[in-house]
């Protein structure tokens, strides 16, 4: 795929750019802004810093593949305001869930692919980039499966975020993703604390709540999650992203709308609809929503 076009520069946009660039990848940034922003951007494993310079474009028609790294909240309102080309593959990249309920009818002409991804940056003041985690992604198929535009896509992704694993169903994906977002985020950005303070012992008790909770809901959704094993596969992500401040985090410390009703919002409609008391989840909600009302 020679003509690839980013949405916007967000974190998880820029790291995509950077890798694009490192592999010698062909891409460009469809933003709203007059010009697409220079900037550095710092590699994890080689310490490199890369400096950014991509072109901006405003037009869709020739471009191969749009990769959309954005807010869920901003996916909707993009969709309605740009007229895409029928065919053009799209794959979204997100936290949390239920976003896909409202973006696959606006798009009923392409093919739709959906990322999960635990790589990982920040944002510095000055607007350049740190990559703070490397791991994987996985795809998977949301509307308009197209066999060849699968092995394309996948072969993208395995050169610039490897390694890529292409998942049948990427529902239980998202869900692994969102049970852990729905501990860290909300945590640490209440207490405005980075992701390590977490295993401290005062916040064990409400962790382990939330986990029960969260694996109630999956399994009402048809995924088996042991409380304990979830407990777990946080706590690990606690410890190997000790140094990282959430999305949320810093959400709530620049006063930024966050993404609380896509991920423990997500868990309270879902548990509403099976009959299953989440409290804590709600106490979550409810705090997140309180630190928003005085933006």
């Amino acid at each position: 795929m020679d003509k690839v076009v980013i949405v916007e520069q967000g974190a998880i946009g820029s790291v995509i750019a950077a890798r694009c660039q490192q592999q010698a990848q062909a891409f460009k940034i469809f933003t709203r802004h007059q010009s697409a922003r220079q900037l550095s951007y710092q590699h994890l494993a080689s310490g490199e810093t890369i400096k950014l310079n991509p072109d901006k474009t405003d037009n869709l028609s020739d471009a191969q593949l749009l990769i959309v790294p954005l807010k869920t909240f901003y996916m909707t309102e993009l969709f309605q305001r740009i007229r895409l080309p029928a065919g053009l593959p799209i794959v979204v990249i997100h936290n949390g869930m239920g976003i896909t309920e409202a973006i696959t009818p606006l798009l009923p002409n392409n093919p739709l692919i959906a990322g999960v991804t635990n790589y990982g940056s920040y944002r510095k003041d000055n607007g350049d980039v740190v990559e703070t985690a490397t791991g994987q992604i996985e795809l998977g198929w949301l509307a308009n499966e197209d066999e060849t535009i699968q092995q394309q896509v996948s072969d993208l992704f395995s050169n610039i975020l490897p390694p890529c694993i292409w998942r049948q169903d990427i529902s239980q994906a998202q869900w692994h993703k969102l049970s852990v977002n729905a501990v860290i985020n909300p945590l640490t950005a209440i207490h405005q604390v980075k992701n390590g303070a977490l295993n401290q012992s005062q916040f064990l008790p409400v962790i382990s709540e939330i986990c029960q909770e969260v694996a109630n809901v999956m399994l009402g959704n048809g995924i088996m999650q042991k409380p304990l094993q979830l407990f777990e596969r946080i706590m690990q992500v606690v410890s190997d992203t000790a140094e990282n401040y959430s999305s949320m985090n810093r959400d709530i410390a620049f006063k930024r709308q966050t993404e609380i009703d896509f991920i423990n919002g997500y868990i309270i409609q879902q548990a509403a609809t099976l009959g299953i008391q989440v409290p804590a989840n709600q106490a979550l909600f409810a705090q997140i929503k309180q630190l928003e009302s005085q933006f």
